[in-house]
């Protein structure tokens, strides 16, 4: 889209989204110079979009461009003509042109996305606000210390970027790299909804963060913290945010033993772009030279066929499309081949899934 068509293009997302104003300026003052808008028009008036937004992910420790498909939306006149399938379709061919391993979004619902081969990768873990010093004796038995917590600037950005990617990276195998631009959109995302991103010190060191929003409630979108940490955070936020406190989210930790209502709830599915770079991502078994995939992929052409794999220390060192499958070739779609990767579906020979993920961006 075209600076021209701004207004358009904020005209139908408040139409299909209907969010607060203040979020919808923070959206439209600060993505549309760093991502990509696809949209169709009739007669000159937008009737169907979608928000490509650009993020780079980790897997073990490999960096690689990817795409967060976010503002998918079609003028309520305008539904069920084909017009998602058709920027979906050139989404497609975009992102796969550019060699981009996968492409992820957060569904409002599954079954719109699933006939174009996405599948669920990521499950977010999250718990009840607990009431104010619930965790007491939990955190005595831990050896509790006091924390400090200041309100983060943009002058904080870097920092905050390089400790959390060192924090995620410890622990998680699969998880949204971080840069200063990273936490300068947090930073304004927060602002908008009446939040504010949080920096939590014991003594001189940095141990952990948070980032809420305050609408009707209080929500807590992320804490990361080291690890031991997570109750002194969690504990904190519920003295502190009070009554209006709602739902947090974060990385997976024991909060069963702290006595905390917690669960874990689907929330992104991702599609396979370039096969051949989203091969060279993957954990195979360490045992393993080679693996022969025969792939069939409904919509991506080009992602049909046979490939063989050489593998070393469980690492994928070379793949070479096949003119033919070789005998003993593993027969698999797209969608179960993604899905094995992330452990959210039925296992394939010779892959090992990423166990630890953590995707949890709104846009």
């Amino acid at each position: 889209m075209l600076p021209q068509d701004m207004d358009q293009v904020g005209r139908l997302w408040q139409e299909c989204f209907c969010d607060p104003q203040s979020y919808a300026d923070f959206y439209f003052r600060t993505m549309p110079g760093q991502n990509r808008i696809l949209g169709l028009k009739e007669k000159e008036r937008l009737i169907s979009m979608i928000h490509l937004n650009p993020y780079v992910l980790s897997a073990d420790g490999r960096r690689f461009d990817s795409t967060y498909i976010v503002g998918v939306a079609t003028d309520a006149a305008y539904r069920h003509q084909g017009h998602m399938r058709r920027l979906l379709d050139r989404t497609f061919e975009c992102l796969y042109g550019e060699r981009q391993p996968m492409a992820y979004l957060m569904p409002a619902d599954p079954k719109i996305y699933e006939p174009f081969g996405f599948r669920y990768i990521y499950q977010q873990f999250y718990i009840k606000m607990p009431a104010a010093n619930t965790l007491g004796e939990y955190l005595r038995a831990a050896g509790d210390a006091g924390l400090r917590a200041y309100s983060a600037s943009p002058a904080d950005a870097r920092q905050l970027a390089e400790w959390a990617n060192d924090c995620l990276g410890s622990r998680m195998d699969v998880f949204t790299w971080r840069d200063e631009r990273y936490y300068d959109n947090l930073l304004r995302e927060t602002a908008s909804d009446g939040g504010e991103v949080l920096m939590f010190y014991e003594g001189e060191r940095l141990v952990g963060t948070a980032a809420y929003i305050a609408e009707e409630t209080y929500e807590v979108r992320e804490i990361l913290a080291y690890p031991g940490y997570e109750p002194r955070l969690v504990e904190w936020l519920a003295g502190h945010l009070g009554d209006r406190a709602g739902m947090m989210l974060m990385p997976p930790w024991k909060a069963d033993e702290a006595g905390v209502e917690n669960g874990f709830r689907p929330m992104i599915m991702g599609r396979i772009l370039y096969l051949e770079s989203f091969l060279r991502l993957l954990r195979f078994d360490r045992e393993a030279d080679h693996l022969c995939l025969e792939v069939k992929d409904d919509l991506i052409q080009e992602n049909n066929g046979s490939f063989r794999i050489v593998i070393r220390n469980g690492k994928a060192e070379k793949v070479t499309r096949l003119d033919h499958p070789e005998a003993g070739c593993l027969k698999v779609t797209v969608e179960m081949l993604m899905q094995a990767a992330f452990g959210q579906g039925s296992a394939l020979q010779g892959i090992q899934p990423f166990e630890h993920i953590f995707i949890n961006e709104i846009v």
